[in-house]
């Protein structure tokens, strides 16, 4: 579950790396979905068990934080 993850923003540029543990939480919350690229290996859960990908886009534009100045 520490294999890294690249993700992807709508427009398929890479914007971070993050464990597989971390994408598997953004694929499931629905602010990513999975490319389909070089799956690493089947997830199981109790509900299903599903291939992951190596790589994830972001569906929607995440909010930056910003400290104020």
């Amino acid at each position: 579950m520490h294999a890294p993850v690249l993700v992807l923003n709508a427009s398929y540029e890479p914007i971070n790396v993050c464990a597989a543990r971390r994408a598997i939480v953004l694929v499931l919350k629905g602010v990513a979905s999975s490319t389909g690229a070089f799956p690493i290996r089947p997830v199981r859960s109790p509900v299903r068990i599903s291939c992951f990908a190596t790589a994830i886009s972001a569906s929607t534009a995440a909010p930056c934080f910003r400290p104020p100045s």
